[in-house]
């Protein structure tokens, strides 16, 4: 939907399409905090650190909660410093190592013992 506005405006290849990215984004936030608050209200809470599902969502969480506001400022990079820039696009990176790291403790903490 967004990529016909853009295109519509005439910019589509010209500015980042960050409402595809923040719209995503978002609904990606609203699906893990609908996840954590059928969690909680489950029996499954008592097993917190067993449940893979869990720390797929905590990693997900982190990574869009901080990554949403770096994407809506893609398109004010022409305004920025080069070392904000900088600093910007190299939080993006460390985020999905972030997410990356937690998805594998998530499942090696999660694996049954024999």
């Amino acid at each position: 939907m967004s990529s016909f506005y853009y295109t519509y405006k005439g910019v589509y290849l010209i500015t980042y399409n960050s409402l595809a990215s923040v719209s995503g984004g978002f609904i990606v936030t609203v699906a893990v905090f609908l996840f954590f608050k059928d969690f909680i209200n489950s029996d499954r809470v008592m097993n917190l650190r067993r449940s893979l599902p869990f720390w797929i969502s905590v990693g997900l969480l982190l990574y869009y909660l901080d990554a949403i506001p770096g994407t809506l400022m893609m398109n004010a990079f022409s305004k920025l410093e080069k070392k904000d820039i900088i600093f910007i696009k190299n939080i993006a990176p460390f985020l999905a190592l972030v997410m990356y790291c937690v998805f594998i403790f998530g499942a090696l903490w999660s694996q049954k013992k024999e």
